[in-house]
């Protein structure tokens, strides 16, 4: 796959999407200090995505709002050089196994700046909707994680990962690589 060039990439919040750079903002969790960022190039939280992805971005976010709440964009773009830093920190933290499980280093598929990672928004409480309990572990973030299981919080769970994933598909997105229920590429499988 192609990274995408400078001139492709645009901040998601000037198109009024909402969102927020997941590393960043959780860079105390993965031990990355604000050198290391700077010494990447990465200055801030803002959402960077392709041009090409913004209008399928705000009809999914459209579509959400029907429902009551926005569209989350907590990933776009991500350059090679933040993947390495991601999966040597990762590494450190999880180990090679796991971290192999969620984080899609070989293909990069967040560098074509055409691939992102979501999330529900409650707009009146201004904070993510959770979609998974924080103690399933990695398992709960792969589709179907939740299926088949009865309680409240499970079915609100698959509900709430069925809307996301629904939404996404019928405005051109495709399921990625590694199965999660919140990533989803702007071009297919078998483009990779």
């Amino acid at each position: 796959m192609r990274e995408a060039i400078a001139e492709d990439l645009i901040y998601i919040d000037e198109y009024d999407l909402l969102g927020s750079e997941y590393y960043w903002d959780n860079h105390a969790r993965y031990n990355i200090s604000e050198e290391e960022f700077a010494e990447i190039g990465m200055m801030g939280n803002r959402v960077l995505a392709h041009r090409d992805i913004i209008q399928a971005l705000k009809r999914a976010d459209s579509q959400f709002q029907k429902d009551g709440m926005r569209l989350y964009i907590k990933e776009g773009y991500r350059s090679p050089d933040l993947y390495k830093l991601i999966f040597r920190k990762r590494n450190e933290k999880f180990g090679e196994k796991d971290t192999g499980r969620i984080l899609n280093f070989t293909d990069q598929p967040h560098a074509t700046g055409k691939a992102v990672d979501i999330a529900p928004w409650d707009p009146i409480g201004k904070k993510e909707i959770p979609t998974k309990k924080k103690g399933d572990g990695i398992e709960s973030m792969l589709i179907d994680f939740y299926k088949g299981k009865v309680d409240p919080e499970s079915l609100r769970y698959q509900k709430l990962q069925n809307f996301m994933i629904r939404t996404m598909l019928s405005n051109g997105f495709y399921i990625g690589k590694l199965r999660e229920y919140f990533h989803f590429n702007y071009f297919p499988l078998s483009d990779y």
